[in-house]
């Protein structure tokens, strides 16, 4: 994480209220209250939080490479059963029953790994960054979740990938371990919908899949945009992989505004309600209800208001506003 103050609490919540009992997070660089709010969560006994090694040692590659690799390091990481790379602009969405990982292990066939399609969402057209809440502000997909389910649809999504810990050949990654011919092992391979992945897939080093027929039991909801403000201050941060690829600056607005145009699609596509967890109420409340967490998450939101102020003085930033229809 890197200034992402104003979703912290939303999406820890979410996640320890689907069933995970052990969350590693690496941030990265904060001034808006994000890694201090990772702190508090670790004094809670939540989290572990802990600086992104790249910080210090600059070779390490990309960012998710080196907190990923780091992440291994820890007993945290090797005593869990299970183990899942998930960003905090993505919600594990689980089907079946109370939407809580026990449903989704009750309702699909035994497995060791399960990919989960990643469903994009666009901005909805919202300004505002509001209260930072996520799942209860954004309801359209850039496509249709539905057409997913089509095996006419020919779509190909990203993966996120649920795995067991300890299989042997398996590399902890973002997307998806990258296993050698994983196919003439005895482990299995599923999609979100519980049918088996082919060796198009599992014994390749790819990262898409056939979209189609893939949802059903669980998959997982990008928000790659959030709102106009939101992608502002993201695009100011900068690309957590990239550095090239997103600035303010001459050099690399036409990338913004073509990564905005792509995910920004699917306007008149119906609106969906995500299912949240049944116990998710009850732990954002516990969340809010700690002072310091609560109070954070307010200097977060002044924090981020101030940066959109500063980025609508700087001409990068106004010509990116009303690009994307901020001004409208």
């Amino acid at each position: 994480m890197k200034n992402e103050g104003p979703y912290v609490l939303e999406w820890i919540a979410h996640h320890l209220a689907i069933g995970f009992d052990n969350i590693m997070i690496f941030s990265a660089d904060c001034d808006d209250q994000t890694d201090r709010m990772l702190d508090r969560l670790e004094e809670m006994r939540l989290i572990k939080h802990c600086p992104n090694p790249k910080r210090i040692f600059k070779q390490l590659g990309v960012w998710h490479v080196a907190a990923l690799r780091y992440a291994t390091m820890f007993n945290m990481y090797t005593d869990s059963d299970w183990v899942l790379a998930i960003d905090v602009d993505e919600f594990l969405e689980i089907t079946p029953g109370n939407h809580h990982l026990n449903d989704l292990f009750e309702q699909s066939p035994a497995f060791d790994l399960m990919s989960f399609t990643v469903v994009g969402y666009n901005s909805s057209n919202i300004k505002h960054i509001g209260d930072g809440s996520v799942q209860g502000q954004f309801f359209q997909g850039q496509m249709d979740i539905n057409d997913l389910n089509n095996p006419a649809g020919k779509k190909s999504a990203a993966v996120k990938t649920l795995g067991r810990n300890g299989i042997p050949g398996a590399m902890f990654r973002n997307h998806r371990p990258k296993i050698d011919n994983f196919s003439q092992t005895d482990q299995v391979w599923l999609n979100g919908a519980g049918n088996a992945m082919p060796p198009e897939f599992t014994d390749r080093k790819v990262n898409l899949h056939p979209a189609e027929n893939s949802i059903g039991l669980a998959h997982v909801n990008h928000h790659s945009l959030r709102s106009m403000e939101s992608f502002m201050v993201k695009v100011d941060r900068g690309d957590a992989v990239n550095e090239a690829k997103m600035g303010l600056d001459d050099a690399r607005i036409a990338n913004v505004v073509t990564y905005w145009n792509k995910r920004n699609a699917g306007l008149d596509v119906a609106k969906r309600i995500p299912e949240k967890p049944a116990d998710y109420d009850a732990v954002y409340k516990k969340l809010k209800s700690d002072p310091a967490l609560s109070a954070m998450h307010e200097t977060a939101l002044n924090v981020h208001s101030q940066k959109i102020e500063r980025i609508l003085t700087t001409e990068g930033g106004r010509k990116l506003a009303e690009i994307i229809g901020y001004f409208d």
